[in-house]
């Protein structure tokens, strides 16, 4: 199974009070989680992240895996 997450840099700028006057400008950090694969199809400032998860359990009262993912990255010429 897996779990596609879409970002929206533009946006996460703009919360940080900068407005990145068109696509904002970001390099991938070297701290992202190794089973995190990215994908720039919907333009470069709205990356997809893709992650593979295990199947939820068919008992339902079992526990279901917990993973988290760090996407690291820095937004460059911002002020």
């Amino acid at each position: 199974m897996t779990l596609d997450l879409v970002e929206q840099l533009n946006r996460l700028a703009r919360e940080y009070g900068a407005d990145p006057h068109g696509q904002a400008e970001w390099e991938y950090g070297t701290d992202t989680s190794p089973g995190l694969r990215l994908s720039t199809d919907r333009g470069g400032a709205t990356p997809t992240l893709t992650v593979s998860l295990p199947p939820r359990p068919k008992d339902p009262n079992e526990k279901v895996e917990k993973r988290t993912f760090i996407f690291h990255l820095t937004l460059k010429n911002l002020w």
